[in-house]
């Protein structure tokens, strides 16, 4: 039996939750900014979940991943490019991880959240 679980309780779920925003249209944003959001709206979860489901699959005791992914993936806005396209291709990773992982009996999820009136993106 795998001592991981029992020493240290295990890894159930994993919310994938990194994420930030460049305003700009895709004519003006600079392929720094693209990478920089690649990074952290894409790269940033793929690299999480892999590991994180790597030990579900050693535990051998299922798990969830849930993806905050956004709306942007789906409905896209204009000046928001930069966000959106490393967004969706997160909704194409979270059903690849399906594809390739739910064998394991690892569930995946992603939330499409829409702005949340927080202060931080309106007046």
């Amino acid at each position: 039996m795998n001592k991981f679980p029992q020493k240290f309780g295990g890894v159930d779920i994993l919310i994938s939750n990194a994420g930030f925003a460049i305003q700009s249209s895709l004519d003006k944003f600079t392929k720094k900014q693209l990478d920089s959001s690649f990074d952290l709206n894409f790269f940033a979860h793929h690299y999480f979940v892999k590991h994180g489901t790597k030990i579900m699959k050693k535990q051998k005791m299922k798990g969830s991943v849930v993806f905050n992914i956004s709306k942007q993936a789906v409905n896209p806005g204009p000046n928001f490019g930069a966000y959106g396209l490393p967004k969706a291709t997160l909704m194409f990773l979270m059903k690849q991880y399906v594809v390739e992982s739910s064998d394991y009996g690892i569930r995946f999820n992603g939330i499409n959240a829409d702005r949340i009136r927080s202060g931080l993106l309106n007046p």
